[in-house]
This record gives C-alpha cells, structure tokens and sequence, in this order.
C-alpha cells in the first residue's frame, strides 16, 4: 500500500499522535509493505501552520504568566523559558526519523512539473485554475480566476513519482474535494459511504491514485487488508518478544469479549473517571469564543458570555462505532452535555461609572460533542488466552484507555431560554403610546 497524503490530512496533527485514525495510519507503516509519501509543499505547509500554532500558545503561556507575575514577590518562581526553534527543531527531527526508518518517503518536483503549471496557467484548465463570473451594476461581468498553484504541484509531483518508481496499489488521502474532485458529480452521490472513494476531477489523471476524504475512511473501505497488516506487525512483535503467538484467530478471541463489554454505559465510566476535566476545557474554550448574539438573537445588541459550570448529572452517550485494528479498538461516542454561561449584555445608558456590559442571566447551553479514543489490552490477558484456548468464557475486564481525542463540539443551543422581550411586549407599547 503506497499511501499519499494531503496537507489537510495532518494539518492540526502533525505528530499522527492525536487523530486516532492518523495513529493507525502510521503504524501500518511498520508494515515492509505500506509506505507513507509526502510532498514537501505538504511538509512546508504543515510546518508554517504548526509555527503559528506555537506561536499561539506561547503567547498565551507568557500573557498568563506576566499576569500571575503580579501577584508574586520574587518573579524567578515563575521563569519560563520557550523557544520557538526548539518546537520548529522537534518537527523536523520527527520527518528526518520517519523518513530514514523508512515509514514515510518525502516527494519533491521537478522541471516537468513546472511545465505542467505552466500549461495550467496558459489554457486556465480546472480544476486548479478555476474562473468565475460576477455580475456588476452596469450590467458588465467581471471575470477572475483562482488558482490552488500548491495543489497543483501536489498533485503532478504525486503522479509523476508513481509513474517514475511504477508503483501500483496507491492511494490519495485528501478532504479538498473542491480542487480534487468533480463536485457536481460528488454531490448527486447520495449513496455514496462517506468510507468510500471519491471522484475524481476528470481533467486529473485517472487509475494512478484511489482518493479517499479522510484517514478514517481510508482504514474502512480497506478494513481487511489493513486488519491483516496490523495483525502481521502486531505478531511479529510477539516474535520479537519470543512470546509463543499461538494463532490469529485465538489471539482475536480477546478483542471479541472486549467489544462485549464496551458499551455505553461503560464509555460514560470511562468519560467521567478520566476525561471530565479536559472536556469541560474544551468546552469553556468554544464558549470563550461566542459572543451574547451567538446564543439567542434576543441579544442582538451586543454583549458577551462566561462559563460558569458543568450541570450536575449524567452526559448523555450515544456510540456510533468500534473499530478493531491489530490489537486495538477505536472507539467513536457522540456526548451531550449541559453547561451553564453567564450572560452580559451591552448597557445602553451606562457612563463612565458604569460597566458597559451588565450581567443580564444564566443560560444553560447543551452541547453535542464528537470524541474518540483507544482501548488496548495487557500482554497478560493475550498471553493467557494463547496458552489457555479451552477458557471460551475468558472475558477481557482489564484494559488501557488511551489516546483520548475530542474531534469536535458540534453544536450548542439554549435550554429554556427566557425571551428577552415578553410575547406582548409590542402590544404594550403600542397601548401606552
């Protein structure tokens, strides 16, 4: 398996450490047959995005820390030394390790891609170069063109590798079906798994590479190949460790009696032992970035919110999927909880005595979020299994929770909202005028 990926793929992961499915993804590379590619455009984009992101959070540590600097006598408590060249240093060690280990090889460009961009750009030939239409108000067009130049040279350098080394079994990793695809074609796919191939752009060359939107989709639509290398690098492992791997399929007993136990009820434990406090975190973070309007319209004059607290009682917890992959289950859970915000809306008649924003009420907002983490097994357990294939009612009850992911909140809304304005609110005031 000869697998290319886009920029967007690791984008906020550069690491593959903290997308489960991205960890997946690079420990099929210990397999002698699965190889990562990635273009150094992918690599230098995903650097210039991981500087930022440091540089963020720089910031944020020394703001706080001048902060608390006020409050102490001696200012050498809190030194904090961070340089933004040892993070630039860390990633380019990572890439240099990966690349000589042998799990991800790195693809340049030649002169004949440049040659296709300048094709590209003589003939504004899609999907890289798109043109567009605006319409004015003297009834003239105004034409422009965009152009994803880094796309572009993605791609070519992409083809024109395989085509050089004659690779076969490759495949595209990339959520920009806008520049990669065929749009309309891809929208009128109802039908279409989100696990499955996308289509191509019919201007980009066909049968080379097998696009797929996401990591996750990818390890799906070819679960049992990928079952199979993770199994074969998960055993030689056991080799390794002169451990006497029985069979695969009494080594895949564990896993079933540890997909039985692995319910709902037993993510919500899992959740509120040990992940309560990152997720309230993350939640407080998104509230940081609403403003008043955000949470009703009623608040159309402006203001601002604040969390406040968690509300006591269960999350609710939906599972949507279990995914084995050599040794370990992915879980994916879609929680809902409740959280109260205080809300501060702009003060009309304030002075210069006065706070511009007042605190108005206690919304309770309910939030949906996407999580996902990974469940793995003590090598006790499967050692016991291998040696002991009669115990059929062995059941996995001791397991490592790990790699805890929350992929998104996807949304809010307000819980038994106080309109702002009574229903007669108008009728009032029309009456008294």
């Amino acid at each position: 398996m000869n697998i290319f990926i886009d920029a967007n793929i690791i984008f906020k992961d550069p690491f593959f450490n903290k997308n489960n499915f991205n960890r997946t993804l690079l420990e099929l590379t210990e397999h002698e047959e699965v190889t990562i590619y990635i273009s150094d455009v992918v690599i230098q984009e995903v650097k210039r995005g991981h500087n930022e992101f440091i540089k963020a959070k720089i910031k944020s540590i020394t703001d706080s820390t001048a902060d608390i600097q006020t409050y102490l006598t001696s200012k050498s408590i809190l030194e904090v030394k961070l340089d933004i060249d040892d993070f630039m240093q860390e990633f380019d060690d990572f890439f240099t390790l990966l690349n000589n280990q042998g799990k991800i090889k790195k693809v340049g460009y030649s002169v004949r891609v440049i040659d296709e961009l300048i094709n590209l750009d003589m003939h504004n030939m899609p999907p890289f170069i798109a043109k567009h239409e605006v319409g004015l108000k003297n009834n003239q067009l105004l034409r422009y063109s965009n152009k994803s130049i880094r796309d572009a040279i993605i791609w070519f350098s992409y083809i024109e590798y395989i085509q050089s080394q004659e690779l076969k079994n490759c495949y595209f990793i990339s959520n920009n079906t806008k520049d990669f695809s065929d749009l309309q074609l891809f929208k009128k796919m109802e039908d279409r798994k989100d696990s499955e191939p996308y289509v191509l752009h019919p201007n980009l060359t066909q049968d080379v590479l097998t696009p797929y939107i996401s990591s996750e989709a990818f390890l799906k639509h070819n679960q049992s190949k990928v079952e199979k290398f993770l199994n074969e690098i998960a055993e030689e492992k056991f080799q390794q460790q002169q451990i006497n791997f029985i069979s695969n399929s009494k080594y895949l007993f564990s896993l079933m009696s540890a997909q039985d136990i692995i319910n709902e009820h037993k993510v919500k434990e899992i959740i509120e032992l040990n992940y309560n406090k990152q997720i309230v975190n993350e939640i407080d973070d998104y509230i940081d970035g609403l403003q008043a309007e955000d949470i009703h319209s009623d608040y159309f004059m402006g203001g601002y919110v604040q969390p406040e607290s968690l509300r006591i009682g269960d999350p609710q917890v939906y599972l949507v999927s279990i995914e084995e992959y050599g040794g370990e289950l992915i879980v994916s859970a879609d929680l809902t909880f409740k959280y109260d915000v205080s809300v501060y809306i702009y003060n009309p008649v304030h002075d210069s005595r006065e706070d511009k924003f007042q605190y108005h009420e206690t919304e309770t907002l309910e939030f949906d979020i996407s999580v996902n983490f990974v469940i793995s097994y003590p090598n006790d357990d499967k050692i016991l299994i291998q040696q002991n294939p009669d115990f059929e009612d062995y059941e996995v009850t001791d397991f490592i929770v790990e790699h805890f992911d929350i992929e998104s909140i996807n949304s809010h809304e307000v819980i038994n909202h106080k309109p702002l304005f009574p229903e007669d609110y108008e009728m009032n005031f029309i009456k008294y005028m």
